[in-house]
């Protein structure tokens, strides 16, 4: 029995987790943060969760930075530090860096940006992970652009030529748009026209796909106000239900102490009327009783003359 609660409680936890994934695939940040949150108020500090752990503080720290919430995020991100270290997880302990060096950059820290960048770069060329490989190379190249452009220029053309089989459009974009912003720096116009040309491109295909989730995030929304609307209408129902309950039993109430005072008023009527027979009964025999005196008194005296004579 308690395997089979802990069975349901892992996959329930990880279902949120995924579901958390899903918002912030398609940019719910904050449903996404709370489904994390839900999960993180749950889990067990025991070691075999810190890897999971780390995970939830790097996720809920992506979300704030997300959500423009540098502070809270980066220290969710140097909670989640730790935790990747203690768990061996070198491809989270990677995505951390990197996401604090993103951090950095945004927040204009460029040498701790580029600290974490290298840490994180480290990481992935020796897990191999070639992807994320090339994003931190890229990010880099783009830290290198305010006090190195031609370093920049020839990093981020030597990622182009390693990697022309690049399928992500997202980094291509990036890379293109470094290429862009160096060319322009160093006066190079038809370069960076070229490049601001292919870079427009593939901001327009990244746009189109993440319409795509704007459609599914728009989807969600109205199926939530419907879902609202629905129990709103059913709330709505159940409170005139009860309010014809209610109004029916104030009539009943009324009708009831109708009938009582009715019921009242009737009793009070009979008995004055019973009363008033009584008393006219009472009357009418103390005037028979009285006519009756006057009678004897009547006929007594004649007998008293006749005596005398």
């Amino acid at each position: 029995e308690l395997y089979t609660a802990a069975e349901y409680d892992r996959r329930q936890r990880n279902a949120r987790m995924a579901l958390g994934n899903v918002f912030v695939l398609i940019e719910m940040f904050e449903l996404g943060k709370t489904q994390y949150e839900e999960v993180l108020a749950e889990l067990d500090w025991t070691p075999e969760n810190a890897r999971f752990r780390g995970l939830l503080y790097m996720n809920l720290g992506y979300c704030e930075y997300k959500l423009g919430n540098l502070q809270h995020a980066t220290e969710l991100y140097y909670q989640a530090l730790p935790l990747a270290e203690q768990a061996n997880s070198d491809y989270h302990l990677a995505a951390i860096h990197q996401n604090i060096a993103e951090l950095y950059e945004e927040e204009g820290l460029v040498d701790d940006a580029k600290f974490h960048a290298t840490r994180s770069l480290t990481l992935f060329e020796r897990l191999g992970a070639e992807q994320a490989m090339v994003d931190c190379q890229v990010l880099l190249a783009r830290l290198h652009l305010g006090d190195d452009v031609r370093g920049s220029l020839a990093q981020a053309e030597g990622i182009l030529a390693r990697h022309s089989d690049i399928e992500d459009h997202k980094l291509l974009r990036d890379l293109y748009e470094l290429l862009y912003l160096a060319h322009k720096e160093l006066g190079n116009a038809p370069q960076a026209l070229a490049m601001h040309e292919s870079f427009l491109a593939l901001h327009d295909s990244v746009e189109h796909a993440r319409n795509k989730f704007v459609v599914i995030r728009t989807a969600y929304e109205k199926d939530v106000e419907h879902r609202l609307n629905v129990l709103r209408l059913k709330g709505q129902e159940e409170m005139d239900r009860l309010y014809i309950q209610q109004l029916q039993t104030v009539i009943l109430l009324i009708v009831i102490f109708g009938l009582i005072v009715a019921g009242v008023v009737a009793y009070a009527l009979r008995n004055k009327a019973m009363h008033e027979q009584r008393k006219a009964a009472l009357l009418s025999e103390i005037e028979g009783l009285k006519a009756s005196q006057m009678r004897n008194m009547a006929v007594s005296m004649p007998s008293l003359e006749d005596q005398r004579s």
